[in-house]
């Protein structure tokens, strides 16, 4: 299957699209998230120096506006929708269902309170797009929720979804300025999202904060970035020290815009986490774990909350070790069978499509 032309190797820049260490920027993302869920649930005294550091960076607008970037290419990889929405479910839920199934095992093995009727709709919300919602019966397990990381999930599909026809619509208007003013749309619909609050009760304004509306501004960031690459792309690898810098000033001087992230610090860290990949390529990690260690982490952590393991940085490193290890495995077994599918998928496709 041919690469868009953009993705090409630029004799101009010397840059390709795939020669990047953004699996490394991913697996950082996801260790962010894992440190500061076990410094909540375990109840663990925070690091003097790492802990810090890590507290001012979030992990989830990293996976968004990552996403985002590397969405718009698979999009335009991809002959028909069909394929397209096929490769991201081969992406997404195998290894989803995996640990929804270790998920089901843990609560049936350390919970009294399970119910019957709630914890089937439990293993069907959480294995389609609505990991969002937990049952009353399951609120005494674990931290509240076995696995209230997986909320983003329902957002991502939403995108994968919203993605192939923002991008089609882009892609026939042809215009820079098309593409910035739905991604400044998006940014102001975001920021006004607190109001939302004021106005609708309670249960509409969580439901709403579950649909990729106030997250969209995320993933348009960083589908802008791959949609003009050979024009932004240098100058990122070239300044990414700069939108480092630009980002801890921000932050120490508490400038920003309140939005589902705050603006300026996300769209700084966007810049910083591509520019970066870029600039140092060799860094990259082959094996992508990072969505195993985000899919197992709280599971990992439920279990130590219901065997009454917390308050000690030496249950937090097991935890980190066992996850780890989790994702390893899931990786090489589940992950890798899904590749394989992709690609006989694309192969498929790209058969038919020449007869």
């Amino acid at each position: 299957m041919n690469q868009h032309p953009k993705h090409a190797l630029d004799r101009h820049t010397g840059l390709n699209y795939y020669q990047n260490s953004l699996n490394l920027i991913r697996l950082l993302a996801a260790l962010q998230v894992l440190y500061g869920h076990l410094y909540i649930h375990l109840q663990l005294k925070p690091l003097p120096i790492i802990g810090n550091i890590l507290s001012i960076f979030s992990g989830v607008p990293v996976f968004f506006f990552v996403s985002g970037y590397l969405i718009w290419s698979s999009i335009d990889r991809s002959k028909n929708i069909k394929e397209y929405l096929l490769k991201r479910v081969l992406r997404l839920y195998p290894e989803l269902w995996c640990g929804v199934a270790i998920s089901l095992i843990s609560i049936i093995i350390l919970y009294d309170g399970v119910v019957f009727r709630d914890i089937a709709l439990f293993v069907i919300t959480q294995s389609t797009f609505m990991q969002f919602w937990t049952p009353n019966s399951l609120r005494d397990f674990g931290c509240g929720t076995p696995n209230g990381a997986l909320w983003t999930i329902c957002i991502i599909v939403q995108f994968y979804i919203v993605a192939w026809f923002i991008k089609k619509f882009i892609n026939k208007h042809k215009s820079i300025i098309c593409h910035i003013s739905i991604l400044l749309i998006s940014i102001l619909i975001s920021c006004l999202t607190p109001l939302t609050e004021k106005v609708f009760p309670t249960i509409i304004c969580k439901l709403y904060r579950q649909t990729f509306i106030p997250y969209l501004w995320l993933f348009l960031l960083g589908a802008f970035i791959c949609e003009h690459f050979k024009q932004i792309v240098p100058l990122l690898k070239r300044f990414w020290y700069l939108a480092a810098i630009l980002f801890f000033v921000v932050y120490y001087l508490k400038i920003d815009i309140n939005a589902s992230y705050p603006v300026i610090r996300s769209i700084l860290s966007c810049f910083f986490c591509i520019g970066f990949a870029y600039a140092f390529p060799r860094l990259q990690i082959k094996h992508d774990i990072s969505y195993g260690i985000y899919i197992y982490h709280m599971i990992v952590i439920n279990i130590c909350l219901e065997l009454g393991f917390k308050g000690n940085w030496i249950v937090g490193a097991a935890v980190l070790l066992i996850t780890v290890l989790m994702a390893i495995l899931s990786y090489f077994t589940v992950g890798n069978y899904s590749k394989r599918k992709k690609s006989n998928l694309s192969k498929l496709i790209t058969a038919v499509w020449r007869c």
